[in-house]
């Protein structure tokens, strides 16, 4: 089950989720996949329901984040599910969003709002600390080191995720935000583009979108649909406001012990804690992954 990680009021979220057999290759559930979103702490969902078929084991369902609908501004919401495979229920990887209010926040700066709002509680005292233990060093600025890594470990999965929404202007062209990374995927009203070349793009002979130069381009004739563009943010260069959760904590951690133990040149403690980040870093993205799919070959359904 997977959905932004931040929402707004009056705004719509859409949640996907995907379901594959033991090979990893898309298949139908038994029935639609259902879902339940409830307010952190809470176990009565505020939303329950199934959701639609986009094509072979691709589902989807669009939510009005709203007052009536039970949501709060400053709320995080767990999105839960399950589906049917073979007459056996299996339950998702849940997710989680937050939710904003829409006070003076327009439409342009939407994106860049979502962006930018931190996400766990990992502080930069808190890594210099850490680091000066393990380097034996009294370090009082490490924000060189730690921006490599925050913008590094935000390359190595889909850990810092957003979405944007709009209609395809007549050019056929949306600017993306400075910290957009690389897309999840693109639909426009309501159903998956495939992403080409350049120049297939502009060939013509296939249909889809193309990225180039920071600017979105959507196929001839989809002007005036209704796109949704979801996609993984490099972080930003503040190191004063860090947008990872406490799960990746270790992981910077590591990533700037090393990077201290190097500014030292100590290149066999420098080695010994690179590999530690990168077994962090590989942690978190299998995890991620995993996530990404109802049914996987370690946790999901088995034909």
């Amino acid at each position: 089950m997977k959905c932004p990680n931040i929402g707004y009021i009056d705004k719509k979220i859409t949640i996907t989720t995907s379901v594959v057999d033991g090979s990893g290759v898309a298949t139908d559930a038994d029935s639609a996949p259902t879902y339940s979103i409830y307010a952190a702490g809470s176990a009565t969902p505020i939303l329950t329901g199934s959701m639609t078929k986009l094509a072979t084991g691709l589902y989807y369902v669009t939510i009005d984040v709203t007052t009536a609908n039970g949501f709060e501004a400053d709320q995080t919401y767990i999105v839960n599910g399950s589906a049917t495979v073979n007459s056996t229920a299996y339950p998702s990887p849940p997710d989680t969003f937050m939710v904003f209010g829409r006070t003076d926040i327009d439409s342009a700066a939407l994106e860049t709002d979502m962006a930018e709002v931190g996400q766990g509680t990992v502080t930069k005292a808190e890594i210099l600390t850490r680091v000066n233990a393990n380097t034996q060093r009294a370090e009082t600025d490490i924000d060189e080191i730690l921006k490599w890594a925050l913008i590094d470990l935000s390359k190595r999965g889909a850990f810092l995720r957003s979405s944007v929404t709009g209609t395809v202007p007549s050019d056929l062209t949306v600017s993306l935000a400075a910290n957009f990374y690389v897309e999840e995927w693109v639909s426009a009203d309501s159903v998956r583009l495939s992403r080409l070349t350049y120049g297939e793009y502009k060939h013509g002979r296939i249909q889809g979108y193309t990225v180039r130069n920071g600017e979105m381009y959507f196929p001839e004739g989809y002007a005036g649909k209704s796109y949704e563009i979801s996609y993984q943010l490099k972080h930003g260069t503040d190191t004063s406001t860090i947008n990872f959760g406490e799960e990746y904590r270790e992981a910077l951690v590591a990533a700037c012990t090393a990077k201290v133990f190097k500014k030292y040149q100590q290149y066999t403690d420098h080695d010994q804690w690179i590999v530690d980040y990168e077994h962090e870093a590989q942690k978190l993205a299998d995890t991620e992954s995993d996530d990404m799919a109802i049914v996987q070959a370690r946790t999901g359904y088995r034909e």
